[in-house]
């Protein structure tokens, strides 16, 4: 079991964590600068599909969680 700043599991599972959180933070911050409608952030919409994607797939628990 490994820790990261309070969140505690496994460590893959805290590496999917940290990875899908940090691309949801890109896009975000990547829609509010262009817009949702830029390559940009058509591009890294596709990554945080990727991320939360594997994020599911590795933890079992879908995303977005409550």
């Amino acid at each position: 079991m490994a820790s990261l700043g309070g969140i505690r599991g496994q460590r893959k599972d805290i590496e999917v964590f940290a990875k899908a959180i940090g691309t949801e933070k890109k896009y975000i911050e990547a829609a509010r600068k262009h817009g949702l409608n830029n390559p940009a952030t058509y591009k890294i919409k596709s990554q945080l599909e990727r991320a939360t994607g594997a994020f599911e797939k590795t933890t079992g628990i879908k995303w977005p969680f409550k």
